[in-house]
């Protein structure tokens, strides 16, 4: 089993609507992933968007939360 990791920065738009910045395994050598690849990065995904609303932000550039999940792929 590998470990991909994701990481992101939690911030805000304009409006408020949160805003999760990811860079990670999405290009490269490592973009092609199998089906239950694919359902793990998912259930990542599923994870940082639930976690986008806990992580205190504000539109400011200096004021943001990074965080890097570690998929088993």
């Amino acid at each position: 089993m590998n470990l991909v990791q994701i990481n992101v920065m939690f911030m805000q738009k304009l409006d408020k609507e949160p805003l999760a910045v990811l860079s990670g395994p999405f290009h490269g050598p490592r973009s092609a992933y199998t089906p239950k690849e694919l359902r793990a990065v998912a259930a990542t995904l599923t994870k940082i968007a639930d976690d986008a609303f806990d992580h205190p932000t504000s539109t400011r550039a200096h004021r943001f939360v990074s965080r890097t999940y570690d998929v088993k792929v």
